[in-house]
């Protein structure tokens, strides 16, 4: 069996009590950061945040659709065969 005096009883136990007032502060502000980043201020930004992808994704459709009525088109060309001689060749 093990004994301590008095003084390093109450040591020890204003040593626990601190700590346990740590330890609920610890868990109240994980608490409060899971309710910033679940709660309904996350979800607005979640939807703000959509909208203005769809935006820049309409945005970026449109200059494409402009962009491809501007296009001409090339000449047809025929591509050389591997098998035939080129002109130093023969």
């Amino acid at each position: 069996m093990v004994t301590i005096s008095r003084a390093e009883y109450e040591c020890l136990k204003a040593e626990r009590d601190e700590l346990n007032q740590k330890l609920d502060w610890l868990l109240e502000q994980a608490h409060l950061s899971r309710k910033k980043l679940c709660g309904a201020f996350s979800e607005r930004l979640g939807e703000e945040l959509m909208n203005r992808l769809r935006r820049m994704f309409d945005e970026t459709e449109a200059w494409l659709s402009k962009r491809r009525d501007k296009r001409t088109k090339a000449a047809a060309h025929t591509r050389r065969s591997l098998n035939t001689p080129t002109q130093t060749e023969r």
